[in-house]
């Protein structure tokens, strides 16, 4: 059950990740899409609460369904105005197939939390992803490392294997770190927005067929 909090409501793992995937079935994606989603919208939100207001924006963006990240051939996906959780798991499952050859992401926002995407699908192994002016990456030891996360314009990311490049970077979260805070959620919650929860479960309530 929820739990209401100061700064807005606490929810339980399992309800974050099934009421984000309701809300996507009901707004017509198939299953695997809202699986993948649901999933790296909720460790978005527990690791930096960015994840609930992401499966938002995808439920009422215009169009939504119909306007999926298309192949442009040759190691190129073009989003087209999709949410991270959406475009996320699919650039991570393209990088993961393509390696070690890098692939490219057009518009899209340059942010850390396309990490939550690659755990999701292949935790032990270690990325890069990044334009011209930001860059991140998940190193041999499982860490976050990173510079600017205030990236606001859409560009092309570049997405391959790490190299051992990038150590002058800061770490943002490290394995431990990350594993700690995915491991006091089940037994805590995860703090969520009031309203934008209520916006969810609105949405959610639209899909009727049990799973």
């Amino acid at each position: 059950m929820a739990e209401l909090v100061k700064s807005g409501f606490r929810v339980s793992v399992r309800e974050l990740r099934e009421e984000s995937y309701r809300a996507l079935r009901s707004k017509g994606y198939d299953w695997g899409q809202a699986q993948a989603a649901s999933r790296v919208a909720t460790e978005a939100q527990i690791l930096w609460g960015s994840g609930l207001s992401a499966i938002q924006q995808e439920c009422t963006r215009f169009r939504g369904k119909k306007r999926l990240p298309l192949s442009r051939g040759q190691g190129v996906m073009a989003n087209r105005g999709s949410s991270f959780p959406i475009w996320g798991p699919m650039a991570a499952a393209l990088a993961v197939s393509r390696a070690p050859s890098e692939i490219r992401i057009t518009g899209v926002i340059c942010s850390k939390t396309l990490a939550v995407a690659f755990w999701d699908l292949d935790e032990f192994s270690s990325w890069t992803w990044g334009d011209g002016k930001c860059r991140f990456a998940i190193d041999p030891r499982g860490d976050l490392i990173g510079g600017d996360d205030s990236a606001t314009r859409k560009s092309t990311l570049q997405l391959g294997k790490y190299v051992d490049k990038l150590a002058d970077f800061q770490v943002l979260i490290t394995a431990d770190q990350r594993k700690q805070a995915l491991m006091e959620s089940l037994t805590n919650g995860v703090e969520v927005d009031s309203s934008g929860w209520e916006d969810l479960k609105k949405n959610s309530r639209k899909f009727l067929v049990p799973e």
